[in-house]
């Protein structure tokens, strides 16, 4: 009868800003009900863009464990048990 979601991974593409979240109220949900929040695609952006979408994702869940990924990183973790402050 009733569903318990141990994980809940959102992410977001470096670049991502408070003005395309303005637009989609569900994505402003996912960041807020996110366990975890990976920032992709941080290669194909400056660290100063990357860093403002970190600090949106900060804002809008501070208690996520947060990650930013390129093509490079390790995707091994990715779907492991979050370790949020209120674990």
């Amino acid at each position: 009868e009733y569903i318990e979601v141990a994980n809940c991974v959102t992410v977001l593409e470096a670049g991502t800003d408070d003005a395309f979240v303005g637009r989609f109220p569900e994505l402003h949900n996912q960041i807020a009900s996110a366990s975890r929040i990976v920032v992709s695609k941080a290669d194909l952006h400056s660290a100063e863009v990357t860093r403002a979408t970190v600090e949106l994702a900060r804002r809008l869940n501070p208690l996520a464990e947060l990650q930013v990924m390129d093509e490079f990183s390790d995707l091994e973790g990715l779907f492991a048990p979050a370790t949020t402050p209120a674990s």
